[in-house]
């Protein structure tokens, strides 16, 4: 049983729960504050228990899974393997900036709770966190992810927070930008402190390398500079061969696998594709845009089951990817599955109100429905902010025929002959 009478708890994700005293099958008092332990603060205290648990019940595989992520909040556990960004000090350890694996190893310390969660079933779960904001960025995430992804597994977070505290910006999502249809990380240094920034250059200071092998981490990045050159080029086998170079010199290094695999999957190369994705995803704490690139090129290969399993982990890692949500669409199109389809399209819409592509596959799919009123505000929108493509308003044309507006049918097929002949 939990009373909180030494501040006014918050609950961090879900439906919140009426009343001061709460009870369930297990509670977890945790501290985050900054000062007691730095900057994993109560978050090393969660993960040493599921660590012993988990030890306990002889799931050795499952921890060794996660060894980079929890070497990173736990230096005592041994770190199984690590690329050389993470390894090098000084000024040859100049690639990865800290924020890019700092964020990923938050994902995958949810993960490895994620997991434990599981294996206790049903059991109700409170994770309470006081001092949750005299925490630093990586811990104060942490717990808002721990709420978001767990919440569908009943283990609740409740957060000690004053009356003035504000929620605005606790555990923001990475951004990403997408290029030929294929997400690729984009750093946002800022949001960690110089504190954090310390910490994790220190921790990978301890699998610091010397000798011959000190400038193995430049020599790999400039051979990855070469692939990306020759991409640029159209010189694909030499940009493979320039990867493969790389990956031999730095074979941990995630982004290599994930880099080479979109090229390979440009290249119609699926299967290759695949077994380098994996690779990146072995290699590195998860990240959205990989499991991303993995579903389009399962997709692309007809594996759609496999493509949504693949969306599924992305979403998990980062709900705010429009373009997510419009490629899983057109999968469950395929798959007939229309309600789903159309959820997912109106999630896109929703984080990019004016995706052309999104609209207009939505509106495709409204009139195979009969819903012609949703399909003509879809195209009367993208008519509005793409007024010079003939085939919207051919598009919008079929609608008013459907709606027995012939008249504005008419007008429509007659704009689209004018666009045309501008063209």
């Amino acid at each position: 049983m939990m009373t909180p009478a030494d501040g006014r708890f918050f609950q961090l994700a879900g439906k919140q729960r009426a009343g001061a005293s709460l009870s369930a099958d297990r509670i977890i008092h945790l501290d985050a504050r900054f000062s007691r332990a730095g900057i994993w603060s109560g978050v090393s205290e969660l993960l040493e228990e599921a660590y012993l648990d988990l030890d306990r019940q002889g799931k050795r595989k499952l921890v060794d899974a996660y060894s980079y992520e929890l070497h990173m909040a736990m230096p005592e556990i041994p770190l199984n393997y690590a690329c050389r960004a993470d390894s090098v000090i000084g000024a040859e350890g100049t690639r990865i900036l800290p924020p890019d694996r700092a964020f990923r190893i938050v994902s995958g310390l949810v993960s490895f709770v994620q997991c434990w969660k599981t294996l206790h079933g049903s059991q109700s779960w409170i994770v309470v966190v006081r001092n949750f904001f005299a925490a630093r960025h990586l811990a104060s995430r942490f717990f808002t992810e721990l709420a978001r992804r767990l919440s569908d597994l009943n283990l609740i977070v409740y957060v000690e927070m004053s009356m003035s505290a504000d929620l605005t910006g606790a555990g923001m999502l990475d951004v990403t930008e997408e290029v030929d249809g294929l997400n690729l990380p984009r750093l946002e240094q800022a949001l960690l402190t110089d504190d954090e920034c310390a910490h994790l250059e220190n921790t990978a200071t301890e699998n610091s390398e010397t000798g011959d092998g000190q400038h193995r981490l430049h020599r790999s990045a400039l051979l990855y500079n070469s692939a990306q050159v020759y991409v640029l080029l159209g010189k694909h086998e030499q940009a493979l061969a320039s990867y493969e170079q790389a990956i031999a010199m730095d074979p941990h290094y995630s982004e290599y696998y994930n880099e080479s695999a979109n090229l390979l999957q440009q290249l119609d190369r699926y299967e290759a594709a695949i077994a380098n994705y994996d690779k990146a995803i072995q290699y590195s704490a998860p990240y959205p845009e990989v499991y991303y690139n993995k579903a389009i090129c399962h997709s692309r290969m007809g594996q759609l089951q496999l493509a949504l399993e693949a969306f599924e982990h992305s979403e998990e890692l980062d709900p705010l990817q429009p373009q997510l949500y419009l490629s899983r669409a057109e999968v469950l199109d395929e798959l007939c599955r229309t309600d789903d389809a159309y959820a997912d399209y109106s999630k896109a819409i929703e984080l990019e109100p004016d995706s052309i592509t999104a609209r207009v596959n939505r509106a495709v799919l409204c009139y195979s429905r009969a819903d012609f009123e949703q399909a003509l505000a879809d195209m009367t929108h993208v008519i509005a902010i793409d007024p010079d493509e003939t085939r919207h308003y051919e598009n919008r044309a079929a609608i008013y025929e459907a709606l027995g507006h012939a008249e504005l049918a008419a007008l429509d097929h007659r704009k689209a002959d004018e666009v045309r002949s501008v063209a």
